[in-house]
């Protein structure tokens, strides 16, 4: 099961709300952010998902995404 996704972090802005499940969706979404206006002269960073935890009870057991499966 592949749950590897990407968000967008624009600096000085909010949190992320919006996964996507392909980086260049990620990259689109980051361009059309800097285009607002108040957004001039941040910086946009594509985050990529590497592992996620889980927990039914103790410990967390950690999953984490091998890099061929972009």
């Amino acid at each position: 099961m592949n749950n590897r996704f990407w968000m967008v972090f624009i600096e000085g802005r909010g949190g992320l709300t919006k996964q996507h499940t392909e980086c260049n969706e990620a990259r689109l979404e980051a361009e059309r952010l800097l285009h607002i206006p108040g957004n001039k002269g941040c910086k946009a960073y594509i985050l990529e998902s590497v592992s996620y935890g889980s927990i039914v009870e103790p410990p967390v057991i950690w999953t984490t995404f091998s890099k061929e499966t972009k």
